[in-house]
């Protein structure tokens, strides 16, 4: 959690691609928690991580809130992509789920986050181009640093 924190804060809060694009990762953090965590505890861990970005990056509430959503529908989009037959303390990885899975899940969940961070954070449809732009740019940029950073995490056997 630190070094993802770290590593949002200082390095990839400071990337602004064309103005707009802007990597942000901290979403990775709540698949590092097993399967069967209590919703209570992804929340407030959720909160927690998100809250710690927002004091350093000068987001007020932004980042908490769309990680606190982002964790309430971790588990309906776990259940949805993972077998019924997989362990109950199973962590969201490409090792565990296969490549595919797992890049659904990333997907979803960043897509889901990335939306609401930034329509919280324009709190307007006015430059709706500008904002289309800016989430489109940054679900993409921030979906390839996440998989690669999975990829380094869980480099031996992966499933298909």
């Amino acid at each position: 959690m630190i070094a993802l924190w770290a590593i949002q804060v200082l390095v990839f809060n400071q990337i602004h691609i064309s103005g707009c694009i802007t990597p942000i990762i901290s979403v990775y953090f709540l698949l590092l928690f097993p399967k069967n965590i209590s919703r209570s505890a992804l929340l407030l861990w959720a909160f927690v991580a998100g809250m710690l970005i927002d004091i350093f990056s000068g987001t007020p509430g932004v980042v908490s809130a769309s990680m606190t959503l982002s964790a309430l529908c971790l588990p309906p989009l776990l259940k949805l992509l993972v077998s019924k037959e997989a362990p109950e303390d199973l962590t969201p990885s490409i090792r565990s789920m296969g490549k595919w899975k797992f890049f659904q899940l990333l997907f979803l969940l960043t897509l889901l986050h990335h939306i609401s961070f930034f329509l919280l954070e324009a709190f307007s449809f006015f430059n709706w181009k500008i904002l289309l732009i800016s989430m489109g740019g940054s679900i993409a940029l921030s979906l390839l640093l996440m998989m690669t950073l999975e990829f380094v995490r869980n480099p031996k056997k992966q499933k298909n």
